[in-house]
């Protein structure tokens, strides 16, 4: 089933996504997930995450991410390819986790967790990838996060041309990272 809930005003990402997943979780599915816009990784991914959340019951998380293996189409920009892999690494580091990227825009959810993760709006409203993850940790704990969670390689992943993101955002990143460490107490 697919629905449109549109924003009288620019909310932005962050806020979009957690409205969204908001109204999906009213309509009570088993799963929750979405997608960047854009559709650097097509909408065939989130069926390969849906089909791995089904198999395994353990998993209450499943997340793309953007590993250039034999096989898999990842067509990224140079520059935001390397500035992402030293933010990655800050991210694990920060958040005491080993994950390779948090950032793919495709991820999936079980529904009992939504209501956990997010009730609440995101302080980041650029990271609120990262926020997720923390808020994991936050409410399952480390243990607990890694049994529920699982980080799949997608098939294909296409940077798109016109990104929003701009460069002031590769300054900014470090402060809103340690903004979301802070606030979740995470050491």
């Amino acid at each position: 089933m697919v629905s449109l809930l549109k924003n009288e005003t620019n909310k932005g990402k962050a806020e979009s996504v957690r409205l969204g997943v908001i109204e999906s979780y009213n309509m009570n599915p088993d799963y929750i997930g979405f997608l960047d816009a854009d559709l650097a990784a097509p909408i065939s991914e989130i069926d390969k995450l849906l089909k791995i959340i089904k198999k395994d019951k353990t998993k209450e998380v499943v997340f793309a991410s953007r590993i250039q293996l034999i096989g898999n189409e990842i067509k990224r920009n140079y520059f935001r390819h390397l500035i992402g892999r030293l933010f990655a690494t800050c991210v694990a580091l920060f958040l005491k986790i080993r994950i390779y990227d948090t950032q793919c825009g495709a991820k999936i959810f079980s529904r009992k967790i939504c209501d956990d993760i997010f009730y609440e709006k995101f302080i980041s409203p650029w990271l609120f990838d990262v926020e997720l993850f923390a808020r994991l940790l936050n409410v399952y704990g480390m243990e607990k996060t890694i049994q529920m969670s699982y980080e799949h390689p997608v098939s294909k992943w296409i940077d798109i041309d016109g990104s929003k993101v701009k460069p002031i955002f590769f300054l900014k990143a470090p402060f809103e990272l340690f903004k979301i460490v802070r606030h979740y107490k995470l050491k």
